[in-house]
Parts: C-alpha cells; structure tokens; sequence
C-alpha cells in the first residue's frame, strides 16, 4: 500500500502497487486501486535507492497529526 484514504481500508480505497527494491534502484509499477479516476495502465516511477531509503528514515521525525 503506497497510499491509504479516509475509509482506512487498502482494498477500498487505497493505491498499491509492486515495489521491486534492487541493488541501487527502487522501483514501484503495476498499480492498483479501487477508486476514481482510474490509474494509468502504464504508470511507473523509479528512485535512486540510497535516497528513496533516506527519505523513508526521514519520516521517523515527521509530526503526525491527529485526524479529525
């Protein structure tokens, strides 16, 4: 799950896809998700690893805000 939306629940609303974690590269492709507007088919991203994983480190420090 790459995304989660009000209801909480990864298959109602929720965006997923493959996160394939190479030796320098972190790639995330075929996504999925149940709501509006419809994902493209072809959708891909790709990240350079040290960096995607520092920026996942990062997020320890992050305020999380309560919902309302």
């Amino acid at each position: 799950v790459l995304l989660d939306g009000a209801c909480r629940s990864a298959d109602c609303c929720g965006v997923m896809a493959r996160v394939i974690v190479g030796d320098r590269t972190v790639q995330w492709t075929d996504f999925f998700a149940r709501g509006n507007p419809p994902i493209p088919t072809h959708l891909f991203f790709e990240f350079d690893r040290r960096q995607y994983e520092e920026a996942l480190a990062s997020l320890v420090t992050v305020a999380i805000e309560p919902l309302p």
